[in-house]
């Protein structure tokens, strides 16, 4: 029987066959900061005041990921004083990439284009970390696909538990233990964006219609090695093997196809090259989409809806849907 211990991304769990706690570490109390979403604590805001070349901003965003780091490593001390490090798996990770406005800081998006809420690379790729003693090499790395939805059967994997039938995700467990493993996890995104981006869906010319273009600091706002080259509405992605397709409004004769392996930045759309490529991926997307009044997919006359917390989803709030949700 497998015994172990679960660090969550968010805090620390521990999680045992027969029983499961949690013990989520979190920073709030005295937050200080300026008002761009990124409250630090208090202690920490002003570990890099002495930057005068940043932005105050810039000098908050620096201080918060100290502070996360700090942290991150108060856990795993604590984990080895109490001498469960060894069957304790520590997973870390973000949700999304960098955000628009901090690109310019620290090169944010690296060789990917987009950003957060972009269907590119630099949108939704992120590094996930695991420390797993005794069975994960320290400083080793892997190219096995990682996403949200695997945890949950790879948390289940390793706790010898049954997960229902309806679960999209794959046990990473053998990537975890240094084994052979091929990537089946389907990689669907979809996502309703309402602007940022002007120019024809399907080009690679794009422009951001921000209306600020510019940072705190007087540089001009990038999204990762270029903009968009998809303009606002519904956006589905999917990626098979090296392939990967973004379709905005369900246009499949303007989608935007690359190939990873050779073109990591995403800046040259081979679809036209590659029809049986384009109409295999897009079956994959018909597929993967869930129909739901509360989250109405968009089209060409119907808007969709974007970024919308409303209680029960957007529904009717949507421009062209009138049905509303109550829940």
């Amino acid at each position: 029987m497998r015994t172990f211990r679960l660090a969550l991304p968010a805090g620390v769990g521990y999680v045992h066959r027969q029983k499961t706690c949690s013990l989520h570490h979190n920073a709030e109390g005295s937050l200080a900061g300026t008002k761009d979403k990124r409250p630090v604590p208090a202690p920490y805001v002003g570990k890099y005041e002495d930057q005068a070349e940043w932005s105050l901003a810039e000098q908050h965003f620096a201080s918060s990921i100290w502070a996360q780091d700090v942290f991150v490593g108060r856990i795993l001390d604590e984990l080895d004083s109490l001498k469960i490090s060894d069957n304790t798996i520590v997973f870390f990770s973000g949700d999304n990439g960098p955000e628009d406005g901090h690109l310019n800081f620290d090169n944010g998006s690296g060789p990917f284009r987009g950003c957060k809420a972009s269907l590119h690379e630099g949108g939704i790729r992120q590094q996930i970390l695991v420390r797993w003693p005794n069975h994960i090499q320290a400083g080793s790395t892997s190219d096995h696909w990682f996403t949200f939805w695997d945890f949950l059967p790879t948390a289940a994997d390793l706790a010898n538990a049954t997960l229902p039938g309806n679960i999209d995700g794959k046990t990473a467990v053998p990537s975890l233990e240094g084994r052979a493993q091929d990537n089946l996890t389907p990689v669907y995104y979809e996502f309703c964006w309402g602007g940022y981006n002007v120019g024809s869906v399907g080009s690679d010319t794009a422009t951001n219609s921000h209306q600020d273009n510019q940072t705190a600091t007087g540089k001009p706002k990038q999204c990762g090695i270029q903009n968009w080259a998809y303009g606002s509405g519904w956006a589905q992605s999917y990626r098979k093997n090296n392939w990967k397709a973004i379709r905005v409004n369900e246009d499949t004769n303007s989608i935007l196809l690359y190939d990873l392996s050779e073109d990591i930045g995403e800046e040259h759309n081979v679809a036209t090259q590659n029809p049986d490529v384009v109409q295999e991926l897009v079956k994959l997307m018909d597929a993967s989409h869930t129909e739901s009044a509360a989250w109405p997919k968009g089209t060409a006359s119907k808007k969709c809806c974007g970024n919308c917390f409303t209680k029960g989803g957007c529904g009717g709030a949507c421009s062209g849907h009138a049905q509303s949700i109550v829940v």
